[in-house]
């Protein structure tokens, strides 16, 4: 979540492997049972788009656009926000999928925190876009020949409430309608696409009731049956009651959404990132940061009511605002600076198996000078038990590793887990690249290949854009699964800014991942096998997971 410094009227505060030859597995079973970050702050404008006191901080903007017509070439004139063509060399590996048109005095340069659905040949990306103008901060991207080239889209429709940013889509692979969630001053909005994300109509607003709404997250049901094409949104309220994470659903394709204030999860005021997600048996699951742990709740009646909370994982450190992890970063020129991060839940669901998938960072022991590394669990049982913590990087190194994401191929046999890693600097530790994982699923146990490198070069931390917030770099990222292929999308600020050095440029990058081979290349070569190296067992409703006791209750907060 991105936070954006406006001048707009004021608004009231709130607010992510690869498939492993046999001779290169190493091997890291999943052994299981059953199974973002915002902060809140006070700002001017229509919007509230920051928070900087508090223990709650607010999530970032986005921006969307709508049906304007393709500029050829990457660049368009500065201060308009119409759509652009980004074309990349086939030789490349990593594509440039934004432009950056609305830089300004070396200012409103910012692209990042990227959510992308993918079907056929099509992929979609939405980011947070500082550049765009006016009431807009939501940007899109949308490419038609496999990623290869891209057009920027713009900037969304107008609404009363503006856009900004923090996007996160989803599709229903029925009807192919795409819902694209973002924050909209007091509610959440939700565009719908009905042409492969070419144009977006008119928003809804997908949390009527609310005030201050953050960190939401969408998922569509896809599954046949009772409950296919069911939308479900959930986000964290910081105005208005009831506070905390609640849950909104829809019934009519998006067209509207309920109940008023929504179904009340969690009224902790620590509680944040919300996550929801829906199983094959149309059960849907929402989660959340409480500060010690990962707590999720059940609905087994399609969002009518919920049952109780169980605890999904335990954090060996509790962390800052949010879990934040405390890392730091030293900036292209020279400078120290806290890099905002936080211990928010990522989970992914199999479609065939129904098992759970929960990715998130962590220290490994409280003692560890090693400050961020990346966790996975598993749920066998929907959502009630859960596998103990197993790390995910491999680097062997005391480097950060942090913001993980987790998708599951549509097959249901592949898992990746993508994240941001230090381990190339083991130096300083500061500059960082894009990693993944990738491990073979085969029941209820997971068998990881190597990490490897998404992107293609080292990134200086850049967070000195005045319309963000000043702690703020990429909160969070989702990738996309379809047949053969993770189409994966972050960011980072490889460029140098024009003629405003020594500043560095934040732009969105995607790469396609083949899903047969071990490393990331263009076409797949083989498709190698791996043995898992153990079977799931049992999980606990409250777990106690290896070298992390349960840390203590916080005072003022009992369950």
């Amino acid at each position: 979540m991105k936070r954006i410094v406006s001048h707009l009227a004021p608004w009231s505060p709130t607010r992510s492997v690869v498939l492993a030859t046999s001779a290169l597995l190493t091997a890291l079973p999943i052994a299981t049972a059953q199974n973002a970050h915002s902060q809140r702050g006070a700002g001017q404008g229509n919007y509230k788009l920051y928070l900087s006191k508090g223990l709650e901080e607010k999530f970032q903007p986005v921006r969307l656009v709508h049906n304007a017509l393709p500029i050829p070439g990457p660049m368009k004139p500065a201060g308009a926000d119409l759509a652009g063509i980004i074309l990349k060399s086939l030789s490349g590996v990593d594509v440039l999928i934004n432009n950056n048109n609305g830089t300004s005095n070396c200012a409103a340069f910012t692209q990042s925190t990227t959510s992308s659905v993918s079907f056929g040949s099509t992929i979609v990306c939405g980011f947070f876009d500082a550049g765009s103008t006016g009431v807009h901060r939501t940007g899109w991207s949308r490419s038609t020949d496999n990623g290869v080239t891209w057009t920027d889209g713009g900037q969304l429709p107008d609404s009363p409430f503006g856009d900004l940013g923090d996007p996160v889509l989803g599709r229903d692979n029925n009807t192919g309608r795409i819902y694209f969630a973002t924050l909209g001053g007091n509610p959440i909005l939700v565009y719908r696409s009905d042409d492969g994300g070419a144009t977006w109509q008119l928003p809804v607003v997908g949390t009527p009731g609310g005030n201050s709404e953050d960190k939401e997250w969408i998922t569509v049901d896809n599954f046949p049956g009772l409950g296919n094409g069911n939308v479900y949104l959930a986000s964290r309220r910081f105005g208005g009651a009831p506070l905390g994470i609640n849950f909104y659903r829809s019934t009519d394709g998006g067209s509207t959404f309920g109940p008023n204030a929504g179904t009340p999860i969690t009224p902790d005021s620590l509680s944040q990132g919300a996550f929801v997600t829906v199983s094959p048996d149309h059960s849907i699951q929402v989660y959340w940061y409480d500060g010690p742990s990962i707590q999720v709740r059940k609905s087994t009646d399609r969002g009518v009511t919920f049952g109780p909370s169980f605890t999904a994982a335990v954090f060996v450190s509790e962390g800052g605002v949010n879990g934040d992890l405390g890392l730091t970063g030293t900036l292209n020129g020279d400078g120290t600076v806290a890099l905002r991060t936080n211990r928010f839940p990522h989970v992914a669901v199999n479609s065939v198996n129904g098992n759970i998938y929960l990715a998130y960072n962590d220290k490994i022991t409280p003692a560890s000078s090693d400050k961020a590394d990346i966790f996975f669990e598993q749920s066998t049982d929907g959502g009630a038990t859960w596998s103990e913590p197993t790390q995910v990087n491999d680097d062997g190194t005391t480097t950060d590793q942090w913001n993980p994401n987790v998708v599951v191929s549509p097959s249901g046999d592949r898992l990746g887990i993508f994240y941001y890693s230090r381990q190339d600097d083991t130096t300083n530790n500061n500059l960082f690249r894009y990693y993944g994982r990738i491990g073979i699923i085969s029941g209820g146990t997971v068998t990881f290949g190597p990490g490897f490198a998404v992107s293609d070069t080292q990134s200086f931390p850049e967070i000195r854009d005045s319309v963000v917030e000043g702690n703020v770099m990429s909160d969070y990222d989702q990738p996309y699964a379809r047949a053969g292929f993770f189409d994966v999308t972050w960011s980072d600020n490889r460029g140098d800014l024009p003629n405003c050095t020594p500043l560095k440029d934040p732009n969105c990058y995607y790469r396609r991942i083949p899903l047969g081979t071990g490393t990331p290349t263009p076409t797949p070569t083989s498709t190698p096998t791996a043995t898992p190296t153990a079977t799931a067992t049992p999980g606990r409703p409250t777990p106690t997971p290896r070298l992390r006791p349960t840390p203590h209750p916080r005072p003022g907060s009992p369950r």
